[in-house]
């Protein structure tokens, strides 16, 4: 059976697509109206106030809609590794997306997405640089991933 990614297709999503625009969240401004929020209670774990259910909710939607991209792929005769391709960018830009909506507690669209030309500018880093993995034959055969047709880039 194969893989749904290999290990360094979670490598790639773990060093660039998450880590460098995580670091970019540094240099987000506070929110707003973050002071008219009433004080966490000091014995309250920092995950309280939903955020369990949230990253649960979120993490559970992300991977099941990377694997099902992945089955989807494969039940519509791609290769594996071109399975494993359409996996891989799934979850890249998926955590693209999600790094908007870790720069507020409550929903991504209370924010501009333009506040923080640092994270714009990492996201765009990532995204290139991930989308060029699968078309440059070199990483292709080092991260096992395969070049796709313009038409499933574009679904």
């Amino acid at each position: 059976m194969t893989p749904t990614l290999t290990a360094l297709m979670v490598l790639w999503v773990n060093m660039v697509s998450d880590a460098i625009p995580s670091f970019s969240l540094g240099y987000d401004v506070a929110e707003t109206d973050l002071m008219k929020e009433k004080p966490r209670d000091s014995n309250q774990s920092i995950l309280g106030n939903y955020t369990w259910s949230r990253v649960l909710i979120r993490g559970t939607i992300m991977g099941g809609m990377v694997y099902l991209s992945f089955l989807l792929a494969a039940q519509n005769g791609l290769s594996a590794s071109e399975a494993q391709t359409v996996a891989f960018l799934t979850l890249v830009y998926g955590q693209l997306w999600h790094v908007f909506d870790a720069r507020s507690s409550r929903t991504l669209f209370r924010r501009n997405p333009f506040g923080n030309l640092r994270l714009v500018g990492a996201v765009v880093f990532a995204g290139v640089s991930s989308f060029l993995v699968t078309l440059i034959p070199f990483f292709n055969s080092v991260m096992g991933t395969a070049q796709l047709t313009l038409p499933i880039y574009l679904m």
